[in-house]
């Protein structure tokens, strides 16, 4: 299930690269009319919180054995959380992620793939009796299991695409 849901999260963002690779430089870093992020801001945002992810989880599956197993709770609180991302309602960045830099389109990108492979190195050699462990934990849901924390990281990169979408189209009201 891991690798599944590794591979479904790769297939999402190359379909937001897909989008990226179209802008101009000028695009990607343009900050809105009505003020706001950058699309460069955005991507660069998703880097910081994978990046703050996995270090996290690198930190916290030290201490294997001593992980607490997710239950009930956990499981309510990460579908609310999927349930508020995959709403239209716009929330701030938690306090843990400072505002992020208005990077190249071409150092966000190749920092944003630094990233990712990370990620999946991780996961892919994180030991399966850590699946079902409290080995993230996010600033408003709680703590998260492998799985809920794919699903999470999933679900936020596509919340922050539909922002993307927007910014967009804003250049093209103006």
């Amino acid at each position: 299930m891991i690798q599944k849901l590794l591979n479904k999260l790769e297939s999402n963002r190359a379909e937001i690269c897909q989008v990226l690779a179209a802008l101009t430089e000028e695009e990607f870093t343009k900050v809105p009319v009505d003020g706001g992020w950058s699309v460069s801001q955005v991507v660069n945002h998703l880097i910081s919180a994978e990046t703050g992810t996995s270090i996290y989880i690198s930190k916290k599956i030290q201490g294997g054995k001593n992980l607490k197993d997710t239950g009930v709770k956990n499981q309510l609180n990460a579908t609310a959380l999927k349930l508020a991302l995959k709403s239209n309602k716009r929330f701030k960045a938690p306090s843990v992620l400072p505002v992020p830099s208005n990077r190249s389109k071409e150092k966000s990108l190749k920092d944003w793939d630094k990233t990712r492979e990370a990620l999946n190195d991780l996961f892919i050699s994180l030991d399966p009796s850590l699946y079902k462990k409290e080995i993230f934990r996010h600033p408003v849901a709680g703590y998260l299991n492998a799985e809920q924390t794919l699903h999470f990281i999933n679900d936020h990169m596509n919340h922050h695409e539909k922002q993307i979408i927007r910014i967009i189209q804003s250049f093209e009201n103006v």
